[in-house]
This record gives structure tokens, C-alpha cells and sequence, in this order.
């Protein structure tokens, strides 16, 4: 585990409640799976990471703003003025490696879900796949059809 400091390039509204933030995660490694925690004063918030690690040295998280909820206040609270940002991980043990060689199918679920391209881009190696998405956070990988 790495405990960085990060600089906030961006955050931007994703809709009404989330927000992604975008930092410069310099000296951060992850896979696809992981997650962090984010230092709001106090506070550790767990935080998915939404970007493929291939995107490193940038980082992106999301997050929901809910009304009444402390941590988000916390978080709402900090990315008012923060430029940098602490973090530290990476965390959890449920990471694809590589290629499977049979259909895989991943299911995942809330605001730090990777969309399939991200999850995937560092590892989907096999030349026929391709990647449908379902509603409810379903990737599936299965053979393309031959014409």
C-alpha cells in the first residue's frame, strides 16, 4: 500500500450527484478492480477508482453527493479549495489479471464502476472479443460473429 499526495485537476458533475474527479497520481499503481482511500481530514472515505490502470499517471474517481450523508459532506467540503489531494492504497483483492480464455462475465455495481473499456484496456488482449454492455452494470466477453 502507497499513502501520495495528489493534484485535483479537474472535477466535474457526471449528473445531478455524482462528480468525477480527475488527479495527477504520479508514483500510484493499481488493477483493475481496486480502490482507495481518500484522506478528508479525519476521515478516510473509500473511493473506487474509475479509470484502467493503462491511464496512470491519471486517476479518475467518482462519487455520489448525497445530501445528509457525512462522508460526502466531508468530501463537498474539501474539493471546495483543495489543489492536492491524499490518498492511499491501492485495496481490495478482486483484480482481473488477464485473459480468461472463456467468456468472462463481470458484475459490478454504483458510481465507481469502471465502464468495460476502462476495466478492461490494460488486459483484453484476445483478438475475438469484443465487449457488450448491459444495463445494471453487466460486461460479458464472448466471440465476435464471422460474416
Amino acid at each position: 500500500m502507497t499513502t501520495i499526495t495528489a493534484r485535483l485537476r479537474a472535477v466535474e458533475p457526471l449528473n445531478a450527484t455524482v462528480k468525477q474527479l480527475l488527479l495527477d497520481a504520479t508514483g500510484f499503481e493499481f488493477s483493475a478492480g481496486q480502490y482507495i482511500y481518500l484522506h478528508a481530514g479525519q476521515q478516510r472515505l473509500p473511493l473506487s477508482v474509475a479509470s484502467a490502470p493503462a491511464r496512470l499517471p491519471e486517476l479518475e474517481l467518482h462519487y455520489r453527493s448525497t445530501p445528509g450523508d457525512p462522508d460526502a459532506a466531508a468530501l463537498d467540503a474539501l474539493l471546495l479549495h483543495a489543489h492536492e489531494l491524499t490518498l492511499a492504497g491501492p485495496h481490495g483483492d478482486v483484480v482481473v489479471t488477464g485473459p480468461t480464455g472463456e467468456p468472462l462475465t463481470l458484475i459490478a455495481g454504483g458510481t465507481g464502476s469502471p465502464r468495460p473499456p476502462a476495466s478492461s484496456s490494460s488486459w483484453r488482449t484476445a483478438k475475438r472479443s469484443s465487449w457488450q454492455y448491459n444495463c445494471g452494470g453487466v460486461f460479458r466477453r464472448r466471440p465476435r460473429a464471422t460474416l
